[in-house]
């Protein structure tokens, strides 16, 4: 599956499960994800932007949507 990565945090990342769903920890309210995964034999890439600051939590976690774009 495809592997997320926090902008900066090269070392550890988190798994893109079925239906594209994430879950992940970040240590900071807001950032961007780079999204790699391989298809046709090469890797592929794109990014996510996020902001959960003013979102609203269910049970401590923040649901969020975003689309990843090509940079």
């Amino acid at each position: 599956g495809a592997r997320a990565y926090l902008e900066g945090e090269l070392g550890q990342y988190f798994t893109v499960g079925a239906f594209n769903q994430l879950y992940m920890v970040s240590p900071a309210p807001a950032g961007k994800l780079a999204i790699f995964w391989m298809a046709d034999d090469a890797w592929q890439q794109c990014f996510v932007a996020f902001d959960a600051s003013n979102t609203e939590t269910h049970n401590d976690i923040h649901l969020l949507k975003a689309d990843c774009q090509p940079e």
